[in-house]
């Protein structure tokens, strides 16, 4: 089968950047294996308007490497006491070589602030840093800590957690292996709910890692939502959490986090909405690795 692989910037809990501008989080990490020739790495922002009028936002990319390019982004007017949640994706042209294991790039995005629809009167820019990792997760430097395929029919040693966060009636959630899709066949895993009315939480399937004999590590993991509705994974790696949008059904993406090189616990799950008039949640995941230098 074809696998299509999308590539998103990571978004962790939201830290002021300066009064107005957050940042979700100051890098990015992508994979260039079953990378395509152009890589698209999308930054995650927000912006809040404290300045008492409308502005309007603009981002461009100022300062990078000519392997890097990016159109620019009229994001549009935050009115005052407003906030408004954006991205912006830039490209990076695949390495020509995969003899590395990891590159650390450096490039800076302008967030520009103005006062007119037109973008011509300027009212404040902040400059963003953002220090890009690109990681060859098939370099054999790398130890396969731990490696999930799925493709003996077994769940290995993953279990199942959930986090209730909103309706408490009845909602069972589940791991399981399937068959009906898959990055290496012929199965990968499913994490889903069943015979739930009412239902606001997350499902998880959980693993836990040794890593205190390493000194860097990444998880490295294909997901895919089974359904329209916009879907929110999150993966819980240790103290520290990421939230990723899935935008597109049928389309594998591959995610990669860092990891602290510690005894760790790594939960993937995803947020399971379901009421009357609305059903959300489910996705499945492939190839889950855990590297470690």
């Amino acid at each position: 089968m074809s696998v299509v692989i999308r590539y998103y910037g990571l978004k962790m809990p939201t830290r002021i950047k300066t009064d107005t501008l957050l940042i979700t989080d100051p890098n990015a990490y992508v994979d260039v294996v079953d990378a395509p020739d152009t890589i698209p790495i999308t930054i995650k922002l927000s912006f809040v308007n404290n300045e008492g009028r409308t502005l309007y936002i603009k981002v461009e990319l100022i300062d990078a490497p000519e392997e890097y390019s990016m159109d620019a982004v009229e994001v549009g007017s935050v009115g005052n006491g407003a906030k408004i949640n954006f991205s912006a994706t830039v490209n990076r042209t695949k390495p020509e070589t995969t003899d590395f294991m990891e590159l650390e790039e450096s490039i800076t995005l302008r967030v520009s602030a103005y006062t007119d629809s037109e973008y011509t009167a300027l009212y404040s820019y902040v400059d963003v840093p953002v220090t890009v990792y690109i990681i060859n997760s098939a370099h054999p430097n790398w130890s396969v800590v731990k490696e999930y395929e799925f493709d003996d029919g077994s769940l290995s040693d993953l279990s199942h957690q959930t986090e209730v966060f909103g309706y408490e009636e009845d909602c069972k959630t589940r791991l399981s292996v399937t068959s009906s899709t898959y990055v290496t066949p012929p199965y990968s895993c499913l994490i889903d709910y069943y015979m739930g009315r009412y239902c606001s939480r997350y499902a998880y399937a959980v693993f836990t890692v040794d890593l205190t004999s390493y000194s860097k590590a990444y998880l490295v993991a294909y997901v895919r939502k089974i359904n329209d509705p916009s879907v929110e994974l999150k993966v819980v790696a240790g103290d520290k959490v990421y939230y990723f949008t899935l935008p597109e059904a049928n389309v594998w993406y591959k995610i990669v986090i860092p990891l602290e090189t510690s005894e760790i616990t790594v939960k993937i799950g995803v947020c399971i909405l379901t009421y009357p008039g609305y059903t959300g949640g489910g996705i499945y995941v492939d190839s889950i690795k855990v590297l470690a230098v």
